[in-house]
Order: structure tokens, then C-alpha cells, then sequence
């Protein structure tokens, strides 16, 4: 890499800074009173623009956040400033060259082209212009040349263009797509590149020459008048230094001492002096060497503490030096000894933080040179002394950063916000915190909060450590002093509690709704007081109030805008950022300030710094009570004002107006001997911005005399004057009538008119019985109920009577056996019921009761006990008295629904049945009881089943009523489908039809012996259906072989006839029928019955 010169010789930069403009304020914007600047230190380092003999120039003043940038430039030989040169933000820095003050702008005539500039030094007159095409690569500019390059960088050429002469093509220079750089001296320009190539340029002729042996490797090119330097510091303990004259002739070499704090090289006079850095003192200043280049020897140092050094064309070096308090600019050279340029201006360091406590202000500084923080000083508010580092003589320095001043404690902290060292300091004393997030010192300073966990914070006394008390973060809170406040809260009320003290907690109502909890939607709810006011935000809306209740609140005339801020609170007013711009539309930040007394207005302080650049505003109210707060100003100085226009806010109400009647309620027109009254007022005021001074006491007055006659006097009880209360009672006597007025008073001491009266008169009678009712004396349903009814009679006077309010009910047992009534029971659920019906359920059958009922009026007139009424529930069970299934053999030989059918009766009444039935299929036996759903509780009176012939069905039935008493089960009905004849197996048997027989067959047997068989038969008895008529036979019955009947058929005339024979009981037996007489017998039908 190759320098045209070291580190510590780098071309000028001049302080861009935030965008300039001109900025002309409001005349309404008050500027407050500048505090003594802290001077910052000599700077580490400070770049000098040295390309003029005889004039130096640098850019170190006390900058305005609206200022154009500007250097400044000073006359070698006295330091007296030649001329001040500002220049629109963007654009690039003029600088000296030799002959001119050099400046490059764009052109405002070729679109794209870059306007070079020449203007005297001390005259500022322009005295060359050229525009470079944008066709064209700006090189370099002089006060008499302007290098360009033509073309592509690999095949372009360069261009030279002079006052008063035509553009002249460079031959033989071909300047590369790289970093080169371009030095005047006496008429000749240097130009290197880093591809190790360096030429001369002639200003008069143009003529290029190439330095021969420069292409030997080396770090670093100087220029004099006379000579080129090039040093190879390659080897690190020696450099070679190689040099000819500015036409490539005379060279020479040397081989120099080189160290590791060697840090640059420069021309001195016609020769090269070295830049050595002085080890330790962390601002990496140097000394300047001369060098006898031939003894290859460095000589004694001609300079210290250089910070900045610059070889000037007429062989003497510039340089910006450290060793006074704000730094000078000196030079030095062969044969001269050092000369003193100036010393730098005293400039101010800038405040970063800021703080207004009692009479002092507490700033914390930044570093000018450097990043970071600089000190925490005081001063006193009034301007009348210097920064000092601590609070008072013997105190320590302030540790860390500011993070807030309040009472005589200032709060600094060390690292991160969330974990930071945190000191409290106090004159005379401090108190180390360690590791705190979120530290806050209440206002007053006496109080310190920090977090306990996501939704507690604690309190401490700062100076002792000791905990005061635990709160929830999760409502806005804020210290005063040692008085805690939270909310506002439901109620909407401020609730104020005195840390580590005994006092009651204290309300303070402030009329606005519950702010939600901090959402998304609605993220901003916060609480600051100071003083007598607190200001509460709700969202975007900042609220004052006065918690002493004379002054209304206040909604600040704040809104969410651009560098607004948050509204700081002080004893009496609030302030806040707000940005305005002037009469040609340049912006800037303002303190606002809100007056919270009497009258209100506002009124702007300013400029603020911030508006551009950071820091960000700042301001800090004073939290002694004074009207007074700090800011920060656009050179970044603090400043104070003071608030003298402020209006007191009263301590007292100055309204005029009385109480305002809002309610008055009581006692019924009509009651009883208790007289009450209840009453509401509400105060108003007639002074602008005032709150009502609210009620005070209120005064009752009373008047009575008998219903329908006339009233007493008025009686003034001494015990209600000056109440504070909002009821009163009276006591009377039964037929008197009672009047109540009231008056009240505010803390103002208005009082209003006596109200209106609220009167009520003692009701004298009681109510009387119209009707009893209920259940009748037995009841179907296990229950007994009573109902009544009375009226209340006139209280007279043409008054009604107090009317009816609630009833007494008492009951004792009593049955339907005659038994005797029980005791009286007063069951509380019918103690002063306002039912009219009282009802007892369940009971038991044949359980009852005796009711009696009083009533009472709203006066508490009771009746006396009523006649009783009885009641008691059915004890007698229902009885069956139809159960029929019809004939035991039906008339059918097929598949039959046989009928059941029943009846019941009660006393009261039958509500259901339950049936069942058994039933047996063809030859078998009956099965178990069999009771479908659909039959029990079953209002219906018939039931069937269907039966297959051979197949028997026996129903049984109870009966139930409403009560749930059962009778007994009936005895089973049963019906039984027969056998067809030509079902039977017959032996002398002829089938034959009849319109006798059920199915219109019969079957005869013929002669003795014939045979009709049953197989597989099982039952208690055999049912035969014959057809009896003259000359009929006889028929012998078996069942197995056992005989056990014989029937004879004979008969005067023809007709079908059931013969039930019962047996003992079979199973899966033989049924026979023998014809025993020579006579015939027609058998129709067969079944068993079981």
C-alpha cells in the first residue's frame, strides 16, 4: 500500500454533521439561561488543512445543530483568522491549495459535470472556474490546475486544464481504475498510484516524467519542493529511503532506523523527518524527528504531543499539538524553531443526560474524541458557578451514567439498563445497589423502586436499603416523595398510601373511567405526581389532576406526533416536546409548557438539540416545587428557565353557587311509626376551571301532626344540623303523619333552600281476612296446599293503607283416622313470606294438616291467626272390580285375540293399572307372570293377547290412584282356544260338517269303540265342545288311561254345549274320547284348560 503520507498527515476532513440550514425560531420562543459550558479536553487528534504556505485551517468550534458546516482558517504567522468558510451540507469540504481555496460542487450549467471553484484566501473573490464533463474522471484540482482522466481506466489518458490555456492531453500518463493521489509543491504535481508507479507533472509545460527506480517495492511517497521520497519499510528494523529531484535526476538512497512506533513519514524543508509515537499516554500522539539522510541518522525531536503534523510546500511542518488544555496549532521547520499558530478554541462538551434537582443541575457528559460516557457534574441552576464532579467537597466522582436526579440523590448506573451497577449518591454519602433492573428514584428522592418480578415492584429508602413496600406493577403507580400512588382505579379514584408510614390510605376521585390494562390495541397507561397534581395517561390522552380538588382536570393539549415525547410533570405545570418549523420551513423541537394554574396557556422554550441529530431532546423539571426546568440546546449546553408566568393554584373554592338537590327518598306515603328519609346533592360551581367545592353537611328539619288534620311546627333536632350523613329516621306514633325537609352546604359555605317536604303516615290498622282455600279435606295427590287472601283498609285521611307486606303460615299434623292434630310448626320458609299459597309435599297417605295464616302491613300491623283449614291425603287403596278375559273356552278353533277387560274404583279417584298375563302354548304348560311395559301404569281398560288354537292365556290386574295406592292383584281370568275335530286322530270316525259346529266340521263316531285322541296334551282339566240332540250316544273321557267322565250327548233338541271336565293335572298325555254306545256322538271341538 503507498501513502503520500502517514497517518498523522491525512488530507482534512471537515465535520459534515446533521443537515444545515439557516433556522430562524419564532420570536415566541423563549430561550432560557445558558449554564457554563464544560470545557472538553485537548483533543487526541485534530486534522489540519495545511495545502497554502502561510495559512492553516481546522474545523474545531462549538457546533450548532443548525449550523452549515464551516472551517475556519488562520494566518501562519500571528493565528489570526484570515476567513471563515461554511459550505452547504452535502457537498464536499473546500480545501487550501496553493494560491486559492479550492472548492468542487456540481455544475448547475452541464448536467452531470463537476464545477471546480477557486477563490482568494482572504478575499473569498472567485477567481477560476472549470467544469469537468461528466465524460470525464476528476483526478485532482488545484488553485491552477485540474487533472482528469479521459476513457476507459486501462487505455484512457489524462487531461490538464489551467487558467487561461486550452485543455491539455498528458502524454504517457495512463491512470489506472485505482487509488492514486496527487500533491502540489512549486509548480509540480506528484502522482502515484499503488501499482508502485509515481510521476511528476510540470505545471508550466505539461511535461510528464516518470521517477526512475520507483517501481523498487515501497509503503510510503513524500514530496518537497525539490525531491521524491519513496520508503521501503519492509524489513521492520531499518527503512531504505530512495529520493531523486522532482525531474528524476540526482538520486540517492539511505538506509534508516526503523521501529515498531514508527508511524509516519513527512517532508521537512528539502529532507524527510519521522512521526514516532509516544508509548502509554492512550491518545497515540507522537514527536516529529528530522532525519540526516546522510548518515541514514534521526535527530533530537523538533516537536511533542504531536496529534496532527503536515508538510507545507515551503519546507515547514504544521501540526495540531496536544500539550495545553484545549490544544494549539504550532509549526515548525529547518532553521525555525516552533512557532505557535494558535491555541484551539475552548469548545463545550456536549450534555447527554440531564437532570434538575432543588438548585443544581446535574448533567452527564459525552466525549467528544471518543465513544462513550463522559462525567456526571453539577452545577448550580442559577449559571453562578463551574461544573464540579461530585455533590459536594470530599464526595467521590459520580460513577457511570446519569439516570436521574431527584431531592439531593443522584442515581447513576454502570452497563446495560437491565444490568447495571447502580449508585445512589447524596453529599456525604453513597450507597452501591449492584445489579438493579429497572431502578427508578421516586420524585423527592427519598424513595427508590426496581422490580421484583414481572408483576411486583418493591420500595426502598434509598440511603438505608430498607423496604418500605411491595406493590403490583400491573396498575400505574408513581412516588411522590415517600407517597405511593396507584390508579386510577375502578372507582376512579387515585389511591394515595404513605410508605413505611401508619396514615390511612387516602383517596383522591378523579372522575375518569378505568384506562385497560396495557394491550396491543391500547398500549400506553402511566401515572406521574408531583406536588399537588397528577397526571394520568390513558392511551394518547394525558389528564392533570389536582389532587387537592379545586381544579377541574386538565387535558393536555399533547398529541402523539413526532419527538412529542412523554409530558414530564411539574409542581404546576407539565412539558413536553413539540416540534414546529420557522418562516422557511425548517424544523425544530420546542419545549412546550403547559400552565395547570388558574387561567392555563402555554408557552415555548427553545430550540432543543435533537431535532437532527442524537442525542434525542432532553429537558428535566425541577422537583423541588420552583417553576423551573433544564434542556439541552442545539450546541448540545444546558440551559434553565425559569418559570415565572406560572399562576398559583388556589388552595381554596371560590364559587358562589349552592348545592343542587338530586334525589329525595324515604319512607312510603304510607308505613309504619319508622320514618326515614334518604337524600342526594350535587355541587356546582360558576368559577371557570374550577371543580364544585363539594358538599359539606347537610341540616333536616320535621313536622308531624294527626292524618287528614294539620301539621306542628318545624323541629330543628340538634343532632341533624350539620350532618354528614344522607338519611335520617324519625319515629311516630300509629295515625300520625310525618314531614321531612333538608337543606345542604358546600365547603364553600352556600346552603341551599329547605327541599321540598317527604312525608309518611303511621298506618293505625291492620289488614284484614278475605278468604281461605286449598286442597279439599282429602286430597288425591300427596300433597295439602293453603291459600288466602286480605286486604289492607284505609289509613284514613283519604289515605290508603300502607298495604299488604308479607304473611305468617303454621301448620299441624293431622290425618284421615281421626287421630289427634300434632303441635303447631312455624316453618321459617313461611316466616314474613310475600306468597299468598303455602303448599307441603310429599306426604304419605292419609297424612294431612291444619293451616292458619296472619298478615302484616307495611306499617307492621299484624292480624291474628286465621281459622284453620284441613287437609290430608287419600289413605285408602282402590279395588278391581272388573276382570273379565270372557268364556273360558272361545268360540274359535283357529288363532284368537282374546280380550281382557277391567274396571277399579277409589274413594278419590283411579289414575292407572298395572296388568300381566301367563300364557301356554298348544299341549303345554302356562308360563311365568309376564308384564309388558306398555301395561304397567297403563290407563287403558283392555288388553289382549292372541292365542293359537290348542294355546290358554290367563290375565291378572291392579288397580292404582292418584295417591299411588295399589289393590291387590285379581285373580287370573283365562281363556283358552280348542282344538278343531279334524285336529283329533280319529278310529271309526267320519268327518261331517254342521252349521252347529264353530268351524262348521264335526267329527262322528259311529259305534262303540270309536275313538278321538289328543296327543302331547298337558293341563288341570279338558274342555269338550260336542253337539247334543235326540238319539245321541255316549262318550267315555281318558286322560292317559285313566277314565275320569262320562257324557252322555242326548238331548230333546240339537245345540252346542262346552263339557269342562277338571282333572287332576297331566303333562304330555293322551286326551281320549270312546264312544260307548251303539248310539252316534259328534264331537266339534277339544282343549285343555290349566
Amino acid at each position: 500500500m503507498r501513502l503520500i503520507a502517514p497517518l498523522l498527515v491525512a488530507a482534512p476532513v471537515l465535520a459534515a454533521g446533521p443537515a444545515a440550514m439557516a433556522l430562524s425560531p419564532d420570536p415566541s420562543v423563549q430561550a432560557g439561561q445558558q449554564l457554563p459550558i464544560y470545557p472538553a479536553p485537548a483533543p487526541g487528534y485534530l486534522p489540519l488543512d495545511v495545502g497554502a504556505p502561510g495559512y492553516v485551517a481546522f474545523n474545531l468550534y462549538q457546533r450548532d445543530e443548525y449550523d452549515d458546516p464551516q472551517t475556519v482558517i488562520h494566518r501562519s504567522d500571528d493565528g489570526s483568522i484570515a476567513r471563515t468558510v461554511t459550505w452547504a451540507q452535502g457537498l464536499q469540504a473546500p480545501y487550501l491549495a496553493e494560491g486559492g481555496l479550492v472548492q468542487k460542487t456540481p455544475s448547475p450549467d452541464q448536467s452531470g459535470a463537476t464545477r471546480v471553484t477557486v477563490t482568494g484566501i482572504e478575499t473569498g473573490q472567485t477567481e477560476w472556474t472549470v467544469d469537468v464533463p461528466s465524460s470525464e474522471t476528476l483526478v485532482g484540482a488545484g488553485a491552477t490546475w485540474v487533472l482528469s482522466r479521459v476513457g476507459r481506466y486501462d487505455s484512457g489518458h489524462a487531461v490538464l486544464r489551467r487558467p487561461g490555456q486550452n485543455p491539455l492531453d498528458v502524454t504517457g500518463l495512463v491512470l489506472g481504475n485505482m487509488d492514486y493521489s496527487v500533491v502540489e509543491r512549486a509548480g509540480t504535481l506528484l502522482i502515484t498510484d499503488y501499482s508502485d508507479r509515481i510521476w511528476t507533472i510540470d505545471l508550466s509545460t505539461g511535461t510528464l516524467h516518470a521517477i526512475p527506480g520507483s517501481a523498487i517495492p515501497h509503503e510510503h511517497v513524500v514530496m518537497t519542493a525539490q525531491r521524491v521520497y519513496w520508503i521501503d519499510t519492509g524489513n521492520g528494523a531499518s527503512a531504505h529511503v530512495y529520493w531523486t529531484d522532482l525531474d528524476g535526476t540526482d538520486p540517492g538512497e539511505a538506509t534508516v532506523p526503523d521501529t515498531a512506533d514508527t508511524r509516519g513519514w513527512i517532508g521537512y524543508g528539502d529532507g524527510l523527518a519521522v512521526l514516532e509515537y509516544e508509548p502509554g499516554d492512550g491518545l497515540y500522539r507522537a514527536h516529529l524527528e528530522p532525519i540526516d539522510l546522510s548518515t541514514g541518522s534521526r535527530e533530537q525531536a523538533v516537536a511533542a504531543n504531536v496529534g496532527y503534523a503536515g508538510s507545507v510546500s515551503d519546507g515547514s511542518v504544521a501540526m495540531y499539538l496536544g500539550d495545553t488544555t484545549t490544544g494549539r496549532v504550532a509549526t515548525v521547520g529547518p532553521g525555525q524553531p516552533l512557532h505557535e499558530v494558535t491555541e484551539l478554541p475552548v469548545v463545550g462538551r456536549q450534555v447527554t443526560a440531564l437532570g434538575f434537582s432543588g438548585d443544581r443541575v446535574v448533567a452527564g457528559f459525552g466525549d467528544p474524541y471518543s465513544p462513550g460516557d463522559g462525567p456526571v457534574l453539577t452545577t448550580p441552576a442559577d449559571g453562578s458557578g463551574a461544573w464540579q464532579d461530585a455533590l459536594a467537597d470530599g464526595d467521590a466522582p459520580l460513577p457511570g451514567s446519569l439516570t436521574a436526579a431527584q431531592g439531593n440523590v443522584v442515581l447513576t448506573q454502570s452497563g446495560s439498563n437491565t444490568a447495571g451497577n447502580v449508585t445512589a449518591s447524596w453529599p456525604g454519602g453513597h450507597r452501591d445497589l449492584g445489579v438493579r433492573c429497572c431502578a427508578l428514584l421516586a420524585r423527592g428522592g427519598q424513595v427508590l423502586s426496581s422490580e421484583v418480578d414481572l408483576h411486583n415492584v418493591g420500595f426502598e429508602d434509598v440511603r438505608t436499603g430498607a423496604r418500605l413496600a411491595t406493590a403490583s406493577s400491573d396498575a400505574p403507580y408513581a412516588v411522590d416523595g415517600r407517597t405511593l400512588w396507584v390508579g386510577p382505579n375502578a372507582q376512579g379514584d387515585l389511591v394515595a398510601t404513605e410508605l413505611g408510614g401508619s396514615e390511612p390510605p387516602r383517596a383522591v376521585h378523579t372522575g375518569l373511567p378505568t384506562c385497560p390494562h396495557p394491550t396491543q390495541q391500547f398500549p400506553y397507561v402511566s401515572l406521574q405526581v408531583a406536588g399537588r397534581f397528577a397526571l394520568v395517561r390513558c392511551g394518547d390522552q394525558f389528564t392533570a389532576i389536582d389532587t387537592q380538588g379545586v381544579l377541574a382536570p386538565q387535558v393536555l393539549p399533547w398529541s402523539p406526533v413526532w419527538g412529542a415525547g412523554i409530558p414530564q410533570l411539574g409542581n404546576g405545570f407539565a412539558a413536553w416536546f413539540h416540534q414546529t418549523t420557522d418562516a422557511s420551513g425548517t424544523t425544530y423541537v420546542v419545549a412546550q409548557v403547559q400552565n395547570l394554574g388558574p387561567g392555563g396557556g402555554s408557552r415555548l422554550y427553545g430550540p432543543l438539540h435533537g431535532n437532527y441529530a442524537q442525542p434525542q431532546p432532553m429537558l428535566a423539571v425541577n422537583d423541588d416545587g420552583s417553576p423551573r426546568l433544564a434542556y439541552v440546546d442545539t450546541t448540545e449546553q444546558a440551559r434553565v428557565v425559569t418559570l415565572d408566568w406560572l399562576t398559583t393554584a388556589p388552595t381554596a373554592w371560590h364559587d358562589a353557587t349552592a348545592p343542587n338537590l338530586t334525589s329525595l327518598g324515604g319512607s312510603p306515603r304510607v308505613g309504619g311509626t319508622s320514618v326515614s328519609v334518604s337524600w342526594s346533592y350535587t355541587d356546582r360551581t360558576d368559577v371557570a376551571g374550577e371543580l364544585p367545592s363539594q358538599v359539606a353537611s347537610y341540616d333536616v328539619r320535621y313536622q308531624q301532626g294527626p292524618i287528614g288534620g294539620a301539621y306542628g311546627v318545624w323541629t330543628l333536632p340538634a343532632q341533624l344540623q350539620g350532618t354528614t350523613d344522607t338519611t335520617a329516621e324519625l319515629t311516630t306514633t300509629p295515625g300520625q303523619d310525618a314531614c321531612i325537609s333538608v337543606r345542604a352546604r358546600d365547603h364553600s359555605g352556600n346552603v341551599s333552600d329547605w327541599s321540598a317536604s317527604r312525608c309518611s303516615a303511621a298506618d293505625p290498622g291492620a289488614p284484614v281476612l278475605q278468604s281461605t282455600g286449598g286442597t279439599p279435606r282429602v286430597n288425591g295427590a300427596r300433597e295439602v296446599s293453603f291459600s288466602w287472601s286480605f286486604v289492607d283498609p284505609s289509613a284514613g285521611g283519604g289515605l290508603p293503607g300502607a298495604g299488604l307486606a308479607s304473611y305468617d303460615v303454621r301448620y299441624q299434623d293431622v290425618g284421615t283416622t281421626g287421630a289427634p292434630f300434632g303441635p303447631w310448626v312455624y316453618p321459617p320458609v313461611w316466616d314474613h313470606t310475600p306468597s299468598s299459597i303455602a303448599t307441603l309435599q310429599p306426604l304419605y297417605p292419609g297424612q294431612g294438616a291444619c293451616f292458619q295464616v296472619r298478615a302484616r302491613d307495611k306499617a307492621g300491623n299484624l292480624t291474628s291467626w286465621s281459622h284453620s283449614r284441613c287437609s290430608a291425603v287419600d289413605g285408602t287403596s282402590p279395588t278391581v272390580t272388573v276382570a273379565s278375559a270372557g268364556p273360558l273356552i272361545i268360540g274359535r278353533t283357529s288363532a284368537t285375540s282374546a280380550a281382557f277387560v277391567y274396571r277399579g274404583s277409589d274413594n278419590t279417584a283411579v289414575a292407572n293399572y298395572d296388568v300381566g298375563y301367563r300364557y301356554a302354548p298348544p299341549g303345554g304348560t302356562l308360563g311365568a307372570l309376564q308384564r309388558p311395559a306398555a301395561w304397567q301404569a297403563t290407563t287403558s281398560a283392555v288388553q289382549h293377547v292372541t292365542v293359537p288354537a290348542g294355546g290358554e292365556v290367563c290375565y291378572t290386574v291392579r288397580a292404582r290412584d292418584r295417591v299411588g295406592l295399589v289393590s291387590p292383584w285379581a285373580g287370573y281370568r283365562c281363556a283358552t282356544v280348542p282344538y278343531d275335530d279334524r285336529a283329533l286322530a280319529g278310529a271309526g270316525v267320519s268327518r261331517t260338517s254342521s252349521a252347529l259346529a264353530l268351524s262348521g266340521t264335526v267329527s262322528r263316531l259311529n259305534s262303540a269303540g270309536a275313538t278321538l285322541r289328543a296327543y302331547h296334551q298337558s293341563g288341570a282339566g279338558v274342555a269338550i265342545v260336542v253337539l247334543r240332540g235326540p238319539r245321541q250316544g255316549v262318550l267315555d273321557l281318558y286322560v292317559g288311561t285313566r277314565r275320569v267322565s262320562q257324557i252322555g250327548l242326548s238331548s230333546a233338541s240339537w245345540h252346542r254345549e262346552v263339557v269342562h271336565v277338571p282333572t287332576a293335572a297331566f303333562a304330555n298325555t293322551t286326551i281320549t274320547l270312546r264312544s260307548v254306545s251303539g248310539a252316534a256322538s259328534l264331537v266339534d271341538a277339544l282343549g285343555t284348560t290349566r
